[in-house]
């Protein structure tokens, strides 16, 4: 077993456990406030890119529903699966008030990321959660309109070959159905902070 499937497994235990804790009285978390940041902000934008299917997709495709996006890498040890089991949880927790948001997760490593190795990767969190990846230039298009920063990190004493790491940002950016920036959650966002402002928005907009 390699390292990358042990904190894969850890984290969707941790995950379970999360969602388990909303039912059992005596042991629900208290509210926290939603560590957000509201207002206008020029973020987003266009985006050209390759899903786990090997389709063609671009930020057209999603004019209509509301998006989470995520910026991350299939190597990553802690924020990216961390983040995609919290967004996975949000989903479990939100019910049928989240079906008209996709999750996107974005590549910040094309050369080591496939759609092929995207797609097995984000099975792990829910079959929901849309992989996208696509050549250096095009995930640069993406990064910057989103203003995300990422970079191959220098090789640690040992490394070599395709093992390295990725410096990146850690934000889900949350982006209405005309593709406009409404919020973004930290890394520090619980499952049910974020389920609870996105039901929040789908719920006003819905009115």
């Amino acid at each position: 077993m390699n390292r990358r499937t042990m904190i894969i497994g850890a984290v969707m235990v941790l995950g379970m456990l999360t969602v388990l804790a909303l039912y059992i009285p005596g042991i629900r978390p208290e509210p926290m406030q939603v560590r957000a940041v509201e207002g206008e902000a020029a973020i987003g934008g266009p985006f050209n890119l390759i899903d786990q299917n090997g389709a063609a997709v671009s930020d057209l495709d999603f004019r209509g529903k509301y998006m989470l996006v995520f910026f991350g890498f299939t190597h990553c040890p802690d924020v990216c699966p961390l983040t995609l089991r919290m967004i996975a949880d949000a989903y479990a927790i939100g019910g049928p008030m989240l079906e008209n948001v996709v999750p996107i997760f974005i590549s910040v490593d094309p050369e080591r990321d496939t759609p092929e190795i995207m797609g097995e990767y984000v099975m792990n969190f829910d079959p929901r959660i849309v992989a996208l990846t696509g050549s250096a230039d095009a995930i640069k298009q993406a990064a910057n309109g989103y203003r995300v920063f990422y970079r191959r990190a220098a090789k640690a004493e040992g490394d070599t070959g395709d093992d390295y790491m990725m410096e990146h940002s850690g934000y889900v950016y949350f982006m209405g159905p005309d593709g406009r920036y409404i919020t973004h959650f930290s890394p520090k966002t619980t499952a049910q902070e974020l389920a609870a402002r996105v039901r929040q928005e789908t719920s006003y907009t819905n009115r």
